[in-house]
């Protein structure tokens, strides 16, 4: 998709009838976090992708209402914050590339990170006495 080595744009726009071709100036990529995986991995993948960021939802949710103390609580709203300042951007233009990925990445990993210290034995292993 947008790839001009695996769709030739001038041939296929020369096979389609005139008053349905393509403009000449047309962009590339879908402006869409979600029709851009729908494109590139179909339904199933849109699906799944789906199913990632509702989990990661939930667990935010889980983190704030069920925190076991006001620093989980507190960083459960920031991460969730994050996460929905990605997903609101990304419904409204272009969002994937290298950078952008590994800041979506790095909030999904803050989110486990977070959700596995409030579910630990282990609650002195965050805090931090200045």
């Amino acid at each position: 998709f947008g790839i001009p080595e695996f769709i030739d744009q001038n041939n296929y726009n020369s096979r389609v009838p005139p008053k349905y071709r393509l403009p000449e100036e047309m962009f590339k990529i879908p402006h869409n976090m979600f029709l851009s995986i729908a494109t590139r991995t179909g339904i199933i993948g849109l699906i799944a992708y789906i199913y990632v960021i509702l989990t990661f939802f939930i667990m935010c949710f889980k983190l704030m209402k069920d925190g076991k103390d006001a620093f989980i609580k507190k960083w459960g709203l920031c991460i969730l914050s994050s996460g929905i300042m990605f997903i609101v951007k990304g419904s409204f233009e272009p969002i994937f590339c290298h950078f952008a990925e590994l800041i979506f990445f790095t909030i999904f990993s803050m989110a486990t990170i977070l959700y596995r210290i409030n579910n630990s034995c282990q609650p002195a292993l965050y805090k931090f006495h200045v």
